[in-house]
């Protein structure tokens, strides 16, 4: 398990600029550690995407963002943002 920057999650069509750090679990869990984003704008983007069929996570500007095929469920937990399959 790699821990690499995040700069944008896309959660089906939905886009999130998010600043922090992730990582993906053997199970293909993604876990994210969110550093700049506010709590109010996560806690609303949880609440308007429950789930999604597909996920990607943009690291860096200029390389292609990891692409997941789900379905994902997206929950808060303990400040970090885990996005499991269903």
């Amino acid at each position: 398990m790699t821990i690499e920057p995040i700069k944008e999650l896309y959660f089906g069509k939905k886009k999130l600029k998010i600043s922090g750090k992730f990582s993906v679990r053997i199970d293909n869990t993604i876990v994210i550690e969110p550093s700049t984003a506010p709590e109010a704008k996560i806690n609303q983007y949880i609440i308007e995407n429950k789930k999604a069929d597909k996920i990607a996570v943009k690291s860096y500007y200029g390389v292609p963002p990891r692409e997941l095929t789900g379905p994902y469920v997206m929950k808060k937990m303990h400040g970090l943002l885990v996005l499991g399959k269903e």
